[in-house]
């Protein structure tokens, strides 16, 4: 998928669909593993119908809501927030947990980095999960940021356009 989405050749299938939806869906395939790691999922979820490759959104969301439980605390918390701000939507996943030391916080995004390689090994990563991550929304014609505290948390998030004629040019 990387590849294709380095040659400017990630086939996305754009449908309309609602994004209040779609984090409900994620939620449900991550809500055993919060719950084995004793980590609570919220949300504040709004309506936002979007003009995106859904299974891509999906994947998006599934990958941010793994990580932010995998390094969080046992009775951490995991927020889900889905919104509009103008012609975006705005997603944001915010945890309680151990947070990206500053030295690592410029290679988040790298293809194969982990921040916390012992743990990152236990857990079976294989460091591409944010690359994929900015590769899906970068083809959508979005942003990905975050923000990270160590010992605190770390929030991403998600800005996306509401409908290809809403991408900047």
């Amino acid at each position: 998928m990387l590849a294709r989405a380095d040659a400017g050749k990630l086939d996305l299938k754009y449908e309309r669909f609602d994004l209040r939806n779609a984090a409900e869906e994620s939620l449900a395939m991550v809500a055993l593993r919060a719950q084995e790691r004793g980590v609570v999922l919220e949300t504040n979820l709004q309506a936002v119908e979007l003009e995106a490759d859904r299974t891509r959104i999906l994947q998006l969301l599934t990958n941010l809501l793994v990580n932010a439980i995998q390094y969080n605390h046992p009775d951490g918390r995991v927020l889900l927030t889905v919104a509009h701000e103008g012609t975006e939507a705005v997603l944001t996943v915010a945890d309680t947990g151990v947070g990206i030391a500053a030295e690592d916080q410029p290679h988040l995004f790298e293809r194969f980095f982990r921040a916390d390689k012992a743990r990152s090994r236990e857990a079976g990563g294989s460091g591409l999960g944010l690359a994929i991550c900015q590769s899906i929304v970068e083809a959508h014609g979005g942003f990905i940021t975050f923000t990270s505290q160590p010992g605190s948390g770390t929030k991403f998030t998600v800005r996306l356009p509401l409908s290809r004629a809403a991408r900047p040019v």
